[in-house]
């Protein structure tokens, strides 16, 4: 039996970046010893994880919002 590789698991993201921001990029990986497309990951990866803290935040924010606003409903009824 073959194993034919998958790509299950993973994502793709496309980053449309400036000439500009693309010579950064290879200056950063040069210093750093590593290749532009590892670094580009790990930028992304970075990116991702701030804004996913961010929604929880927003989203404990919300509940602590519901839960005052039943409190109050429950000492009017």
């Amino acid at each position: 039996m073959t194993n034919i590789p998958t790509n299950e698991g993973e994502g793709y993201i496309r980053v449309l970046l400036s000439p500009k921001q693309k010579e950064l990029i290879g200056v950063l990986a040069e210093i750093e010893g590593s290749m532009p497309g590892a670094l580009l990951n790990r930028v992304v990866e970075r990116f991702i994880d701030s804004n996913l803290e961010l929604i929880d935040d927003y989203r404990n924010g919300l509940d602590d919002l519901k839960q005052k606003a039943r409190r109050r409903l429950s000492m009017k009824i």
